[in-house]
């Protein structure tokens, strides 16, 4: 039996070495560059895409400082959505549940907290089903203003969501890896391969203001990453900043157990497990491990005829809010926004006009209004009901216009009518206002 151990370990040996000799031979000119160019030419093919994601994360912390909420426990959240993405739009919806807020809270499965959010080549929708105590009603906030903005924000969506750490973006960076490694002019490619899950891979080392990069690159599988180490501190900047890490601080991340999926005949990183340490100093720590995958993963479908991005999940009867009209409120009907006029204030409106009926009639001789000084009130009333009209409640009285009588206005009555008059005119600009708003 020892006999028979020591000849399977001698094969398994003699195995890995013709592999590595072969690896070598086939490819004897590799450089970090062109390695990196490699992983980021089967980035690119992977452009336009849609799957569905699932995840795991335990997280655990010890904060003690007033900067910090005072915390010492676990917490595990739990994720299920969908990444479609077509080069330009995209939209990543979430189902989170777990404990969102507090290691004594936990939010089931069943009442999962939904959220989209997605760019139509036009306008972002920001937008969160009402779940428990967490939003009284669904709400969507749309930004339409169509501007640079907008487009650098849709890109950072794209990079920042659904599985984002096994296509390049880790750890929060906007910039994908390859770009970020090339930060390093004496950049390196190890001489000898390491075998990670059972593949040659190559080792790329960098070191960069955001920390050390070591980095393994698998040929046989999309010169995809197969795991990755990264440490930062003092005096190594944060991501996406020129702020240096205090002294006593250091964060490091790992990416390990990547398991690729062939998806007509592209290597598409699928599955991995993303480990994350964090000391914050003053005996303050954070660390957390995310188990990830991706599955039913297609590759340029057709996004139109599936309508990936339209708001078919915004439920009717929604509040929207545009962003840079906040002071109008807007209400989903399923199709389009319709502007939400205050019940309340239309109720009242056309109350008090009801009650001008109720007068004979009006001399509104300062005025120089009607034949000798006269005037009737049909036009007002008929003016109030037609701008109120669309959100008048049901159960208002009718407007009756055929009034002609012919009373003396007392001093009450009189301001009552200016004061209307006025509203009237105020409320009938703000509307013309919002349409021209929503025409722009």
């Amino acid at each position: 039996m020892g006999l028979q151990g020591t000849l399977l370990n001698f094969f398994l040996l003699f195995s890995m070495l013709c592999v590595l000799a072969n690896d070598s031979l086939a490819q004897p000119n590799e450089t970090a560059s062109s390695i990196l160019e490699k992983f980021a030419e089967n980035q690119e093919r992977q452009k336009k895409i849609w799957f569905i994601f699932s995840s795991s994360s335990k997280s655990t912390a010890y904060y003690t400082h007033p900067y910090f909420v005072k915390f010492n426990g676990t917490l595990l959240t739990y994720d299920k959505g969908e990444y479609r993405y077509d080069g330009t739009r995209i939209k990543i919806i979430f189902n989170t549940w777990g404990n969102l807020e507090s290691a004594d809270k936990n939010v089931s499965e069943k009442d999962a907290r939904y959220n989209s959010n997605m760019y139509d080549g036009q306008k972002i929708i920001n937008y969160t089903q009402a779940s428990g105590d967490h939003e009284k009603r669904d709400h969507a906030f749309i930004d339409d203003s169509n501007n640079d903005s907008i487009h650098a924000r849709s890109k950072e969506m794209a990079n920042r969501g659904g599985g984002s750490f096994l296509r390049g973006y880790l750890d929060g960076n906007r910039t994908r890896i390859d770009e970020l490694l090339r930060q390093d002019a004496n950049l390196r490619l190890l001489k000898q391969r390491e075998v990670i899950g059972g593949a040659s891979c190559f080792v790329v080392t960098a070191h960069i203001p955001q920390g050390d990069y070591k980095v393994w690159f698998d040929p046989s599988h999309g010169y995809n990453y197969v795991q990755v180490e990264i440490s930062r501190k003092n005096p190594n900047f944060y991501p996406n900043s020129k702020n240096v890490m205090k002294p006593g601080t250091a964060a490091s991340l790992q990416v390990k157990n990547v398991k690729c999926e062939l998806v007509d005949g592209i290597w598409i990183p699928a599955e991995a497990t993303f480990f994350m340490h964090n000391d914050w100093g003053g005996g303050q720590w954070s660390e957390g491990t995310t188990n990830y995958k991706s599955f039913s993963i297609r590759l340029d479908p057709d996004f139109d005829k599936d309508n990936a991005f339209v708001m078919d999940d915004v439920r009717p009867g929604s509040i929207i809010t545009r962003v840079g009209v906040p002071s109008v409120e807007y209400i989903w009907d399923g199709d389009a926004m319709k502007i939400n006029i205050d019940k309340k204030l239309t109720k009242a409106i056309v109350n008090q006009a009801n009650e001008f009926k109720k007068e004979k009639t009006i001399q509104l001789a300062s005025l120089g209004e009607g034949p000798q000084g006269q005037a009737t009130t049909d036009s007002m009333p008929a003016l109030i009901t037609s701008v109120t009209s669309q959100s008048q409640p049901s159960d208002l009285p009718a407007t009756n216009t055929n009034v002609g009588l012919h009373d003396q206005p007392d001093s009450k009555s009189f301001r009552s009518i200016v004061y209307l008059f006025g509203l009237t005119i105020i409320i009938g600009a703000t509307i013309v206002q919002v349409v021209h708003r929503i025409r722009k």
